[in-house]
């Protein structure tokens, strides 16, 4: 566990005020950043979260990470079902990101390359107008999913998203999940077929040309109804509640 008296602290933000007036960065930018640096000091009283269990086994790890990551997890189409012992392995690859009020998680416009899930507080998505004000167009909260199809697909984000309040976010990364999914190539397999279900029409996943060529066919089976019904699409089926609105649920696995 690492941890960070309040002298070190202080002298760190101290050189980072310092370093930002150096640079010329924005009076407002400074001030966002010595608040989100201050509020990370009263959440965490100089702990850093991510080396609490360093020192664990790897087995006592993933216990700890996925008893309080699980319901989360089942959140995702993609990951909902799968063995658990690639969940568990998973689970260490979440990362939790604090927000403050009218910080971004994400811009509209960038290229997506992680997943979020709301483990605490609002997110509210929209774009911005040339004024500068930022147009609300829905309002998210725990356990909501964001920007799912960023994990296997290359498509730009369709909306801004930004915490509404103090929001806890859950963050996944493409390339841990790619890593990970070396270890695990059954549910790779089944990854990618749920991806193809869910997002093959909106663009070229990020695979390899090999795999792109073969999930080409399997999505061209699937259009000519030649693919079976399996646990891909029956996990899809059971994510889709009746009347959910269709637009809705696609923008939010686009990144909004």
């Amino acid at each position: 566990m690492t941890r960070l008296s309040k002298e070190s602290f202080e002298e760190n933000l101290r050189a980072t005020k310092e370093h930002m007036k150096d640079q010329d960065v924005s009076q407002d930018l400074r001030h966002k950043v010595v608040n989100y640096y201050e509020y990370i000091w009263l959440r965490n009283r100089g702990v850093d979260v991510s080396t609490l269990f360093l020192e664990a086994p790897r087995c006592l790890q993933e216990d700890i990470s996925y008893s309080m990551t699980k319901a989360y997890l089942e959140k995702s189409v993609l990951f909902r079902g799968l063995q658990e012992t690639f969940l568990k392995s998973l689970s260490t690859r979440l990362r939790l990101l604090f927000f403050l009020p009218e910080n971004y998680v994400l811009h509209r416009g960038d290229m997506g390359a992680e997943m979020y899930i709301i483990f605490r507080g609002e997110v509210e998505s929209g774009y911005s107008k040339p004024d500068g004000e930022f147009v609300v167009e829905a309002v998210m909260s725990e356990g909501k999913v964001v920007g799912e199809m960023s994990l296997t697909y290359s498509l730009p984000r369709r909306r801004s998203v930004r915490a509404r309040k103090h929001t806890d976010i859950f963050a996944l990364n493409r390339r841990d999940l790619m890593d990970l999914l070396e270890d695990f190539p059954t549910v790779k397999r089944e990854i990618e077929q749920r991806s193809i279900i869910m997002f093959g029409h909106l663009g070229a996943p990020r695979l390899k040309d090999k795999e792109r060529r073969s999930s080409g066919s399997l999505s061209a089976r699937k259009s000519s109804g030649l693919m079976p019904v399996n646990s891909s699409a029956q996990a899809i089926n059971r994510a889709r509640s009746p009347g959910a609105n269709a637009k809705h649920t696609l923008d939010m696995a686009l990144g909004m």
